[in-house]
């Protein structure tokens, strides 16, 4: 991404488990977005990371995508790469019988699923 550094912050994160990182510099941006149908658009400042997640499946099994349609849930997942951006922002959650929960924000649908005894192969930690 190619947006301008507007300033910093200096944060130290709290890891589950009780760890903490050190203090860590972090730049701000303001971060223009538009959902896919471009009836929601909003800016917001946001922090850098340079790594947000290093690995995330990038497939949902076309049963799932079967599944997800017939609710009217339209989701894209044909994006092969590292996490570029992560929000946290959910309206409306959906459980599906499948397992995934679907969540409706103003940006669009997002799924996930828990990780348990009942988690279909596919979704299951290595």
């Amino acid at each position: 991404m190619k947006y301008k550094r507007e300033s910093w912050e200096y944060l130290q994160h709290s890891l589950f488990g009780g760890e903490n990182t050190g203090v860590c510099k972090h730049y701000v941006f303001t971060l223009y977005l538009t959902s896919c149908d471009g009836s929601y658009n909003s800016h917001f400042k946001i922090l850098s990371q340079s790594i947000i997640c290093e690995s995330v499946p990038p497939a949902i099994p076309e049963i799932h995508l079967k599944e997800l349609t017939d609710y009217s849930i339209h989701v894209n997942d044909d994006y092969n790469g590292p996490m570029e951006i992560l929000i946290g922002a959910v309206w409306l959650e959906r459980s599906l019988p499948c397992g995934l929960t679907a969540m409706e924000t103003q940006l669009g649908w997002t799924t996930h699923t828990h990780y348990g005894t009942n988690t279909p192969d596919f979704f299951r930690r290595k």
